[in-house]
């Protein structure tokens, strides 16, 4: 891999697609190391069917790690997932799978340059079990508005594990209760105007940006200040586990518009992405099944 230097210069010369196929990779175990519970399956999670293994071990001290027992090889699962399912998603969400190893001024070159993020003043990340749990409505209610205000006045990236449960899935009811105000916003700027316009009266002309009260200016400017954090997109990023990511198949492809269906009951062991997060980094370590700490990225 090219540092984050040279790298900018090779993107320009190979193309976005190549460059990341280059620069980010995916895993796949390449030791076939039973589990002790189940001798016919690898500690990796897949069943010694799905494998394509160089090797196989049969010494129970043994131990398998990602860093020794898996082959990394160029992605092939990036591009954009347009949500189905699983109520409103107004906006199609950037994905990538990715090496637990990857560096991370990659990563943050992807993020900015390819998916046009801006650099964020405060990073916001949400840990929490696997476990679905209902909060009351007015801890819940807090807890939306307090987060969406944190993001939207300092310009915060949210990161989250991206799964459709525990914890991350009231953060996704925050971010989509986020957007009904700014679609409200348009409506009322419209009203407030048709407002103005007949405040002015027969052969009138109401004053824009300026009020006759006084402080009149300072009023106006602060209501700008507030639209703008209002309309300001909030930016949330899942890192899953990519292997237990339920339908990950639907992601598999260079460049892909996935179609990608969201689900409340998932398969055991696995998880559906949160359909209102804007971009998703999907961790591989070459397991299948098995939850890891994506935030080691």
């Amino acid at each position: 891999m090219r540092s984050s230097g040279s790298s900018s210069g090779y993107q320009q010369r190979i193309g976005t697609d190549k460059w990341i196929e280059y620069t980010f990779t995916k895993r796949e175990c390449a030791r076939f190391v039973a589990s002790k519970k189940q001798p016919n399956r690898c500690a990796c999670g897949q069943s010694l069917f799905y494998h394509k293994v160089e090797s196989a071990v049969v010494d129970d001290s043994y131990v398998w790690l990602p860093s020794r027992d898996t082959r990394a090889s160029a992605t092939d699962s990036y591009g954009t997932i347009d949500f189905v399912g699983g109520g409103p998603h107004p906006n199609k969400a950037h994905f990538i799978r990715l090496g637990f190893d990857t560096r991370p001024d990659a990563i943050i070159q992807l993020l900015t340059r390819q998916w046009s993020l801006e650099l964020p003043k405060l990073v916001i990340s949400v840990h929490g079990g696997k476990a679905n749990f209902e909060l009351p409505t007015r801890l819940k209610r807090s807890l939306c508005d307090g987060l969406l205000r944190a993001a939207k006045t300092t310009g915060a990236w949210i990161l989250t594990s991206g799964t459709n449960c525990g914890v991350t899935r009231h953060v996704g009811d925050a971010l989509v209760t986020e957007r009904s105000p700014r679609l409200l916003s348009r409506g009322s700027s419209s009203s407030a105007a048709g407002r103005n316009r007949t405040a002015g009266g027969k052969g009138g002309k109401a004053s824009a940006g300026r009020s006759s009260r006084p402080g009149g200016y300072y009023h106006h400017h602060h209501h700008l200040q507030q639209q703008q954090q209002q309309q300001r997109r909030v930016v949330s990023i899942g890192i899953a586990p990519w292997g237990v990511v339920e339908n990950r198949a639907a992601l598999v492809g260079p460049d892909k518009d996935a179609t990608y269906l969201s689900i409340d009951q998932p398969r055991p062991r696995f998880a559906a992405l949160n359909n209102r997060h804007s971009c998703f980094l999907l961790a591989d370590n070459g397991t299948v099944g098995k939850l890891l700490n994506p935030f080691g990225l």
